[in-house]
């Protein structure tokens, strides 16, 4: 079994929780790979962009695959075990469905516009703490991901804060709904689920299972 992490949107490889669950994996003599979603060019990232490559670096391996996804990162999972048989686990922590409509679409209608004729705009990425210019393709790209229903049936442990104001712990119930073989563990913390990681190591261990090698 190979073991893959998706990191969020404006986030990266570096992130707290992504090196957090790496170190934990590698205590137990386990790889966990997480690759740049940035793809090393933000300003012109998308969704599709992203698949591709997850999809790419599923397909280089020859087992099975567990894809562990953060947000936009537990998102994109779900698009790549569409795709992709080997993925037989994944695990969702706060994933962020229905991104468009909950992220961007929220906006002012004027910044909206204005984004979408000039083509770029300014966005807080949290690699850095800065802002990148983002094109307005990011948003186009998006919209054709929004809609999806009737998801692979396949094992899923998703994880969702309660005090989640950026991904509502509802949406998380709602792929239940289509996915008879994932479970919801509801936990007392925000979007970031960084209070809980503890409590989430524990389940997850159970539930691939890991142990030492």
């Amino acid at each position: 079994m190979r073991y893959l992490y998706l990191h969020g949107f404006c986030s990266s490889p570096g992130s707290f929780k992504a090196t957090w669950f790496q170190q934990r994996f590698g205590q137990l003599g386990i790889d966990l790979s997480i690759p740049d979603l940035n793809l090393g060019d933000f300003s012109h990232l998308t969704i599709s962009g992203q698949l591709d490559h997850v999809r790419q670096l599923i397909l280089a391996e020859s087992g099975p695959i567990t894809l562990i996804g953060s947000s936009l990162g537990g998102f994109l999972a779900t698009l790549a075990a569409e795709y992709e048989n080997q993925v037989t686990k994944m695990i969702l922590m706060a994933p962020a469905f229905g991104f468009v409509s909950r992220y961007f679409d929220r906006l002012d209608p004027e910044l909206l516009a204005a984004w979408r004729d000039c083509g770029y705009h300014q966005v807080l990425h949290y690699a850095d703490n800065l802002e990148h210019p983002l094109h307005y393709q990011f948003i186009e790209d998006a919209r054709q991901y929004e809609r999806r229903q009737n998801w692979r049936q396949l094992p899923a442990q998703v994880f969702h804060g309660l005090q989640d104001e950026t991904v509502p712990a509802e949406v998380s119930r709602e792929y239940l709904q289509q996915n008879g073989q994932a479970h919801l563990i509801y936990l007392q913390d925000d979007h970031s689920l960084a209070a809980e990681l503890e409590l989430m190591w524990r389940y997850m261990r159970a539930f691939l299972p890991l142990t030492p090698e």
